[in-house]
């Protein structure tokens, strides 16, 4: 394992992440409950493809257990998608 394959790399690409939430309430908890985690800076949700996604920008590097962890008591899944095209 590399050092950015179990982290979220800070700047503006950020992390993609696939969810099995549906609806808009529930993508704005999750949303919320991302943003406590230290070092997060910027959710955006993307509602308009299936399954839902929504990018997490940090200014630090951040474990994606830190950010699954903070989501799995909502009762949802959060699945990191590849964070570069080789």
């Amino acid at each position: 394992m590399s050092l950015i394959s179990n982290k979220v790399v800070p700047g503006k690409e950020g992390q993609v992440f696939g969810t099995d939430a549906k609806l808009s309430k529930d993508l704005e908890k999750i949303r919320q409950k991302i943003l406590t985690v230290p070092g997060v800076n910027h959710v955006t949700i993307n509602e308009h493809i299936f399954p839902r996604e929504f990018k997490v920008c940090t200014d630090r590097l951040v474990e994606l257990k830190a950010i699954e962890n903070v989501v799995i008591p909502l009762g949802f899944h959060v699945v990191p998608k590849e964070a570069f095209d080789f």
